[in-house]
């Protein structure tokens, strides 16, 4: 093993397990996405103000998806992008994320595995 795995499993053996076991859990359950309980404080204490794919959606017709400009952002109530495991959060529940275009529903094992909820975005 490397040092980094190492020095990783010393830190998770020091996590108080009354905190660490929920989010274990959490990440195993099959009717949840990756980080869902992570999502839903962010929901429940920003809501409206998170860049989901539902706000973004609401960007004009021209804009650059990848790369909004900030005035566009704001003028659709977004106020907050996030990230979990390196990419972008646009859903935040499994049933959104079910609506979300790139949405990688067909191999749902291989995203709790790799982390990757969505397929890469062709240019």
């Amino acid at each position: 093993a490397s040092i980094g795995q190492a020095r990783h499993a010393v830190e998770v053996e020091t996590i108080d397990p009354r905190y660490s076991d929920p989010l274990k859990r959490d990440e195993t359950d099959l009717d949840r996405i990756p980080g869902q309980m992570v999502h839903a404080a962010f929901v429940e204490h920003l809501g409206d103000f998170l860049a989901t794919y539902k706000v973004l959606d609401r960007l004009p017709k021209d804009e650059v998806f990848e790369n909004p400009i900030v005035a566009n952002l704001v003028a659709t109530g977004a106020r907050v992008v996030y990230f979990w495991e390196g990419q972008q959060v646009l859903c935040t529940t499994k049933a959104a994320c079910a609506t979300t275009p790139m949405w990688n529903a067909t191999s749902f094992e291989h995203v709790r595995s790799s982390g990757l909820v969505f397929e890469p975005h062709p240019l």
